[in-house]
C-alpha cells in the first residue's frame, strides 16, 4: 500500500505559519424592499381632493376616498394643464397641483447649512 501523500497547498512550509482563513460572516438581514408602487395613504388622497377643490376641478368632500369623481376631476385637471388625461395620480400631476417635492428656500437654507426662514 502506497503511503498517503499530503496535499501540499494545504501544508504550510517548513518554519512558516499556516495562514488562517477567514471565517464567513453572515451578512445582516435586511427588511424587505416593497417592490412597485405603493397606494397613497387616504389622508395623501385627502391632500389631493382639497388641492383639486382649490383648483375648481374637484366638488366632492375632501374625505380621502378616491373614486370616480376624483378620477375624472383629475384628469379634467391633466388634460387643462398639458398633461395625459389619466385620471391616475403622477409625479408631474402632483407637481402642478404643488403637492409634489419641495424645491426652494427650505432646501437652499439647508444646503447652505442655515436655518429655514421662519
Amino acid at each position: 500500500m502506497p503511503p498517503a501523500r499530503s496535499n501540499p497547498s494545504k501544508t504550510p512550509a517548513p518554519g512558516k505559519k499556516p495562514r488562517r482563513t477567514a471565517s464567513r460572516k453572515r451578512a445582516p438581514q435586511r427588511a424587505p424592499v416593497a417592490r412597485g408602487q405603493l397606494r397613497p395613504t387616504r389622508q395623501r388622497y385627502a391632500e389631493i381632493q382639497a388641492a383639486l377643490a382649490k383648483a375648481g376641478y374637484f366638488q366632492g368632500p375632501t374625505n380621502g376616498d378616491w373614486g370616480t369623481s376624483s378620477e375624472n376631476s383629475l384628469a379634467s385637471f391633466q388634460k387643462d394643464h398639458g398633461l395625459e388625461p389619466t385620471g391616475k395620480i403622477d409625479a408631474l400631476t402632483l407637481i402642478k397641483l404643488d403637492l409634489g417635492p419641495k424645491y426652494g428656500a427650505q432646501n437652499e437654507a439647508r444646503n447652505l447649512g442655515a436655518s429655514p426662514p421662519p
